[in-house]
């Protein structure tokens, strides 16, 4: 039933791949899947297994297929860009670097260096780190507009430009904030100071 269940998965991420060829995408990614108990090594090798034909695939239709460490374990087993690094060596996956997930990583520019050639997307975000102060306003952890929040997104993005990489950023905005202001000045004014940090 395993196996049936994984050739299922992977069928309909080829197909997810050649849609994505089809409309000249540069990259698709995914989440590794929770970890099984067994050892870290072990559930990367299993990951590995599984995923290997999916690799071959994107790269044969030339679609970057990358995945996201995640904080999140139901989500994910790999939740540093350090172990990030040994799955993309082990395995050719592309690393989806979200500043959410890992602004508080040890040694963060050290890490992107060590991870430049693996990236395949940078997500940028912002959110508070102390405590929310009223309706509508996210969580400590959750998104604010780009620039309004805590994380020291202006450190970082100079210590991924410092890596070389020239690939694409991706704003993430959603959040409790957007919802109550409506997203049309939200998205805005998070393009804007995005675009003023980037340049």
């Amino acid at each position: 039933r395993e196996q049936l269940r994984d050739e299922r998965e992977a069928q309909g991420l080829a197909a997810l791949l050649d849609s994505v060829a089809a409309q000249r995408g540069r990259s698709v990614y995914i989440v590794t899947g929770r970890t099984t108990g067994a050892p870290w090594g072990e559930v990367l090798e299993i990951f590995a297994e599984a995923v290997a034909p999916c690799v071959a695939h994107a790269q044969a239709v030339g679609v970057r297929l990358a995945f996201e460490p995640s904080l999140r374990t139901d989500v994910s087993f790999v939740n540093t860009v350090r172990d990030a690094i040994d799955v993309a060596e082990r395995t050719g996956l592309g690393i989806v670097v979200d500043f959410g997930n890992c602004w508080m990583e040890r040694d963060f520019r050290e890490v992107m260096a060590r991870a430049a050639p693996h990236i395949a997307l940078v997500q940028v975000g912002d959110a508070p780190i102390g405590t929310p102060t009223g309706p509508g306003t996210a969580a400590s952890g959750g998104r604010v507009p780009f620039g309004e929040g805590d994380l020291p997104i202006e450190r970082m993005l100079r210590d991924i430009a410092d890596t070389g990489y020239d690939g694409p950023y991706e704003l993430e905005m959603p959040g409790p904030q957007g919802e109550a202001e409506g997203y049309a000045p939200f998205i805005r004014r998070g393009v804007e100071k995005a675009s003023a940090m980037l340049a």
